[in-house]
């Protein structure tokens, strides 16, 4: 039972896709070993598929040793996804110390959403959440019915991430075309007012034909569906940080009804809103009594 990480991945790869990156940087701290094959194969399997290669940047392998090299030899903005929260913060101030500018011309992801590396400095770190507390909880349940008598499963169990939290050191538009850049920064704006494609057009100045089309040649998708990833996005937010009902979620996302709602969020998440909470909320749990633990014995040490 582990992680999926060839999932993780491919999730960063289309994060990072659909806010117009060409330059990919992966980058992991063991340098190589199963978990970083699989989430670079992910991660690379994805990307080209979009006829885009990304570099994985390796300890002690000649010109992609150096971080610095890799990230002044590419084109830039590049979108880089580190090993782990950790990691994606000590490269996030190596970039600083450059000279670059994180997001504006390098975007870092992370994964384990560390809330402590994420928040700690400028800029807030954006991750990818991983259900660890869960393998534990799984791994409980199957010695359980083992111990019963039952056999354990056949196959290796993969626990899917749980999503993308964005934060500051994501928040860029890697697109050299203006209207375009300025087109997706309405939709980030005004998704869940809500905007229509009709009030795009209407705002951007540009022709629906010309907006469709230079969607589908630079994103893969069209405004339409840009503007339901953002309010699924802003959904998510308000499920996990906020206790209001669906219904509320749905209204401030822009759904005028509950089931449209809730078809789109399963349809993109694979979820239903309620399942997607109580995730959450069961993984926010687990941490806080697994960090309340561990502060116990660090106070009986003393």
């Amino acid at each position: 039972m582990r992680t999926d990480d060839a999932a993780i991945g491919r999730l960063a790869a289309r994060y990072f896709l659909e806010r117009g990156f060409e330059s990919f940087v992966f980058d992991a701290a063991n340098g190589w070993g199963v978990v970083e094959e699989l989430r670079f194969r992910g991660f690379a399997d994805t990307l080209r598929a979009n006829r885009i290669e990304a570099i994985w940047r390796r300890p002690n392998a000649g010109p992609d040793a150096d971080l610095e090299t890799v990230l002044r030899r590419v084109r830039r903005p590049v979108a880089l996804l580190a090993g782990h929260d950790v990691l994606a913060r000590h490269i996030a101030s190596r970039i600083r110390e450059m000279g670059l500018h994180v997001p504006d011309e390098v975007a870092v992801l992370g994964v384990d959403n560390d809330e402590l590396f994420c928040g700690l400095g400028h800029p807030s770190l954006s991750t990818i959440e991983v259900p660890y507390w869960e393998i534990g909880y799984k791994a409980a349940q199957f010695l359980h019915r083992i111990l019963r008598g039952r056999p354990p499963p056949a196959q290796p169990l993969l626990l899917r991430p749980l999503g993308v939290i964005s934060r500051e050191s994501t928040d860029t538009v890697a697109l050299d075309d203006p209207k375009l850049a300025a087109a997706l920064r309405f939709i980030r704006q005004h998704a869940c007012d809500p905007c229509t494609v009709k009030t795009l057009v209407m705002n951007m100045g540009v022709g629906r034909r010309w907006l469709e089309l230079r969607f589908r040649q630079r994103l893969g998708h069209t405004p339409h569906r840009e503007i339901l990833r953002v309010r699924i996005e802003q959904a998510k937010v308000l499920l996990r940080d906020s206790r209001l009902p669906l219904r509320e979620v749905a209204a401030r996302t822009g759904f005028a009804y509950l089931q449209n709602f809730v078809a789109v969020f399963r349809r993109q998440v694979g979820e239903t809103p309620a399942v997607h909470r109580r995730l959450y909320v069961r993984s926010n749990r687990e941490s806080a009594v697994t960090r309340k633990s561990g502060e116990g014995r660090r106070n009986r040490s003393r």
